[in-house]
């Protein structure tokens, strides 16, 4: 409020000198009886119907990301389930919750920054809380001084959304569906194994990639 006062004291030439202090109580009064209530208002507008709205959009399409590789990853294990990787067992892909702390931590930013917020508050604290949260992320993006290169590989982490999971296969038996052994990047298997697993996986990927599920119609698709 001071500093608004003094800008509106400049933009008038009113001088600093002693005999002007009744102009700037004047012009501080008016200030915080008209002026602020109407700027803060605004501010609550902007920050509710603009940046909010803009940060569930981001939240949303990121949602949206990871749903579309849950639906991929179902498609593909249904082309999986047709190839026996070994007599009478077939391969299952998994996807789980990654628990990596910088994307737990990311995304409880931004339920941080949307939740209640498009409801509206009339409570001061609420609003500004809701820009600070909403200003600590964009900071990040941006690359603050000092630590830009590290906020840099942070934001390309977090908005990947390959890394919000952990993948890995499980090897079913046809029968009953139970699994005989299970598979992660990190496990003790031997190259050769490794190299059927990922063949095995990329086969059914292309399936799904060029429509090969059931496409005995299309007699000019892609074939093996």
């Amino acid at each position: 409020g001071t500093y608004l006062g003094l800008v509106w004291a400049i933009d008038r030439e009113v001088d600093a000198s002693i005999e002007s202090a009744g102009e700037f109580r004047e012009m501080l009064a008016r200030l915080r009886g008209d002026d602020l209530p109407r700027f803060e208002q605004r501010f609550k507008e902007l920050l509710n119907e603009n940046t909010i709205r803009e940060v569930a959009s981001f939240q949303s399409q990121l949602h949206r990301e990871r749903q579309n590789i849950q639906e991929r990853i179902e498609v593909i294990n249904r082309s999986l389930r047709g190839i026996d990787y070994n007599e009478g067992r077939y391969i299952l892909l998994e996807a789980t919750a990654a628990l990596d702390v910088d994307l737990r931590d990311f995304q409880q930013q931004l339920r941080a920054c949307t939740e209640g917020a498009l409801t509206g508050s009339d409570d001061e604290a609420y609003s500004e809380q809701k820009f600070l949260n909403v200003r600590s992320i964009i900071e990040r993006f941006r690359g603050r001084d000092g630590t830009s290169e590290l906020d840099s590989r942070w934001t390309r982490k977090v908005t990947d959304v390959r890394n919000w999971f952990v993948f890995s296969a499980s090897e079913r038996f046809r029968e009953d569906d139970r699994e005989h052994e299970h598979y992660t990047d990190s496990g003790g298997k031997s190259g050769g194994q490794k190299e059927k697993l990922a063949y095995t996986v990329l086969a059914a990927s292309l399936a799904y990639q060029f429509g090969l599920e059931g496409s005995s119609s299309r007699t000019r698709t892609f074939r093996f």
